[in-house]
């Protein structure tokens, strides 16, 4: 029989490793009968409609299954599409209470349309209630669109199907896990929806152990607990796993309680494991260290001669102590990546599988090569694809002994170096890839700021997207979001992340009751020099305003006949005041709505940037300032604020404010007299 998968359009390369780790999860025959990244739309076969509903009931990238009823190119096609392929199951919900809807991918449907498309098809017969809510048969028309069809003129979908709703996926839970209400994180949490994925894609399952080499603050156990295997895992830095005050890799068991699908968690060393060699493991998933902030390290000495005989100091083993700390040396990232599949082998059991991230370079001169292993099979490499760089989630699942093929087992290279960057060919890359990038967005993030002239701003801000696509404004703060090992600190200086409008003298007020005329040239410039506002200037920069800033009459504003005619030989401003105050405004959507009418500014689809309960003022003309302190609790590296000791762009309170939704330290500690 077939069925439709309504997938959502996040992660493509994801979705068919996913669905097909389900299917060998829950022993399903599946076969592909049509898919495409570029479409939600995939259809499959499957034995019967349990085992559909079984298929996608845990799935993260499905939102749905439905019974294929039909398909075609037009609604005509459509419908005698479904008089051929269906008209012997429409009996059997002919009394049965139904409802309608229309799912539109790339378009849109009007109210009145979606209405005159579920009325073409009245032929099916049905005579049971009509129920929005908690109608017993769900029928979906799912329509997709060429891409900016709008655009195009295009008014008609290239594709149309009718299904019958049988069962949605788990995405909803994305929302639970998510890292922004989680009590404790660091800087290599996963993100909730990937771990999610990767947890289905290695089969974690009730009954199934799963460890985690690299634990960090357990995202992964997390993950894998959720759909009840029981999680275990290590990590070479031991205080990510302990945390700090009430905060721990457990407490986040007991947030999502799931204390019982807890193992343990331990400190250790892959390389130098304590556990001992036995295929104990069904699943092993893991986001290795990348080596990008700091080069990779394990335990051993940096001196290749020396042995592992314990060291003694008073006669007691100085690794005894209290406080002890192991000593570390560099390691090749490649090295890692072997070390990993080697662990794999031994602790797998049969079928039990293996996912770990790796980075590349999207430069196919620095790419790193998938790592393979005689005793590990791939079953699927999935990218996610950043501007310059590449990471993959390779999954492997082990082999048999009968089927391993004896002798071609790969000979681990030995690598030399001693620096960060010879034993990591991918941070090496990275930052050599990164280096003009960052060049450029250093010049942008200040010329950012003339954003309110549009001529020099939008030709700007285009030519940057298509060079970089990375966006100019709260530059650092967001890029420690994408990248969260690309820095070590941020020294942040008067920054502008605040949700009001900082109180303080009305520039723009000002500038309208300025003068802007006067009888001579010589007289503006006395006039200048009483100012105490220019007075303060370099001479050298009071001589050019006055020599570029100011003409001749007559103008526009100031003729020299008619009723309002000024003195022949009168100066005036270059730039009027008018244009002078406006450039200190804030720009607005629309002109401000009547009293009690609907502000058309509120509308979420036009503007996605809008927050309704920040102040309306930066709404459209400086959204990111509201948007980077919303997520000051998610910034991973550690920041300094520098603050002038009176600053009216930011005063006290909203030095408060930041210091509080970053969540560490106290500004006031620092504050100068």
């Amino acid at each position: 029989m077939e069925y439709m998968i309504r997938f959502t359009q996040v992660h493509e390369t994801f979705r068919l490793a996913e669905i097909q780790a389900l299917a060998v999860l829950e022993e399903i025959n599946l076969e592909i009968l049509s898919y495409s990244p570029s479409s939600p739309f995939c259809i499959v076969n499957i034995s019967s409609e349990e085992a559909a509903i079984r298929l996608v009931k845990r799935s993260i990238l499905a939102k749905a299954i439905y019974e294929v009823w039909g398909s075609g190119s037009s609604y005509e096609d459509l419908h005698d599409n479904v008089r051929g392929i269906s008209q012997h199951l429409w009996p059997l919900y002919k009394d049965s209470s139904f409802k309608f809807s229309v799912d539109s991918f790339q378009g849109s449907r009007s109210t009145t349309e979606q209405k005159k498309i579920i009325e073409g098809f009245r032929f099916l017969g049905f005579e049971g209630p009509i129920k929005m809510k908690g109608a017993e048969q769900d029928f979906c028309v799912l329509e997709e669109w060429q891409f900016d069809a709008a655009a195009l003129g295009v008014h008609e979908p290239q594709a149309v199907h009718l299904g019958r709703f049988l069962s949605s996926s788990q995405r909803e839970i994305i929302g639970k896990y998510d890292l922004k209400k989680r009590k404790y994180i660091c800087t290599t949490s996963m993100d909730a929806e990937l771990a999610l994925i990767t947890a289905n894609i290695t089969l974690a399952a009730p009954g199934k152990l799963f460890y985690d080499p690299f634990v960090g603050s357990g995202s992964f156990p997390v993950a894998c607990a959720h759909f009840g295997a029981l999680a275990f895992g290590s990590d070479i830095d031991g205080r990510s796993i302990r945390g700090k005050g009430k905060s721990s890799l457990f407490s986040n068991f007991v947030q999502y309680d799931l204390t019982n699908q807890f193992g343990d968690s331990f400190v250790a060393d892959l390389t130098n494991t304590p556990l001992r060699t036995a295929r104990l493991f069904d699943g092993i998933v893991c986001d290795p260290p990348y080596g990008v902030r700091e080069g990779l390290k394990v335990l051993g000495s940096r001196d290749p001669t020396k042995g592992k005989e314990p060291i003694f100091k008073d006669g007691k083993a100085h690794h005894t102590e209290e406080g002890y700390i192991p000593p570390k040396r560099p390691y090749s990232f490649l090295a890692m990546l072997d070390d990993i599949l080697e662990f794999a082998s031994v602790s797998l059991v049969d079928e039990g599988r293996l996912s770990f991230w790796m980075p590349t370079s999207n430069d196919q001169d620095q790419e790193i090569q998938i790592p393979q292993h005689s005793c590990l099979q791939i079953t699927s490499v999935c990218t996610q694809t950043f501007n310059r760089w590449s990471r993959r989630l390779i999954t492997y699942r082990r082999i048999p002994d009968a089927e391993v093929v004896i002798g071609v087992t790969k000979e681990k290279v030995k690598q030399n170096g001693v620096s960060a960057d010879e034993l990591n060919p991918f941070r090496k890359g990275y930052f050599q890839g990164f280096k003009a990038a960052f060049r450029m967005l250093i010049e942008a993030s200040l010329v950012g700021h003339i954003r309110k002239f549009g001529e020099m701003y939008e030709p700007l801000w285009e030519d940057l997207l298509r060079s970089c696509t990375f966006k100019i404004r709260a530059i650092w703060v967001h890029l420690s979001h994408l990248h969260p090992r690309l820095f070590h600190g941020l020294a942040l200086i008067e920054p502008v992340i605040q949700g009001v409008t900082p109180k303080g003298p009305n520039a723009a007020m000002f500038t309208s009751y300025r003068a802007d005329l006067w009888p001579s040239r010589s007289k503006a410039e006395m006039a200048f020099k009483k100012n105490p506002f220019f007075e303060i200037l370099d001479p050298r920069a009071l001589s050019k305003y006055i020599e570029y800033g100011l003409r001749e009459v007559p103008t526009a504003i100031y003729p020299i006949s008619g009723a309002n005619a000024v003195p022949e030989g009168s100066v005036t401003l270059t730039t009027t005041k008018h244009q002078e105050a406006w450039s200190y405004l804030r720009s607005n959507f629309a002109p401000l709505p009547l009293k009690n009418s609907i502000d058309p500014n509120e509308d979420r689809l036009l503007s996605p940037d809008i927050d309704l309960e920040e102040d309306g003022k930066l709404m459209f003309a400086c959204p990111e300032a509201m948007l980077t302190l919303q997520n000051l609790p998610l910034l991973r590296p550690s920041v300094i604020w520098i603050y002038g000791a009176d600053s009216p762009i930011n005063v006290h309170s909203l030095r408060e404010e930041k210091a509080e939704n970053y969540g560490y330290g106290d500004w006031r500690k620092w504050r100068g007299n």
